[in-house]
C-alpha cells in the first residue's frame, strides 16, 4: 500500500500545482474586460478573488507533495551557484 502512495505522490502533486496555476490564470484573465464580457461576467473582481482563493489550497497541497523534489532541485541550484561564485578567483 505504501508503494502505491509513493507512486502517485509526484503526479498528484504536479496535478494540484497545475490546477492551482490554471485557477490563478483564469482569475487574472477575468479581470481583463473583454474576456469577462465574452462569458457575460459582470462581477469580475468578486469572481477573480474567488478563483484566487480557490487556487490557494491546491497550491500548498501540491507543494507539500512535491517537497522532496523541490528541496533536491534547490540544493542543486545552490551548489551550482556556490561553485560559480567561489571559482572566480
Amino acid at each position: 500500500m505504501k508503494a502505491f502512495f509513493l507512486k502517485i505522490r509526484k503526479p498528484t502533486g504536479w496535478l494540484l500545482v497545475a490546477l492551482s496555476s490554471l485557477l490563478m490564470l483564469l482569475g487574472f484573465l477575468i479581470l481583463i474586460p473583454s474576456f469577462g464580457d465574452i462569458f457575460g461576467i459582470t462581477r469580475n473582481v468578486a469572481i477573480a478573488a474567488g478563483l484566487y482563493a480557490a487556487s490557494i489550497p491546491p497550491w500548498y497541497l501540491g507543494l507539500s507533495l512535491l517537497g522532496p523534489e523541490i528541496i533536491a532541485k534547490t540544493k542543486e541550484l545552490y551548489n551550482i551557484t556556490k561553485q560559480k561564485i567561489w571559482r572566480r578567483e
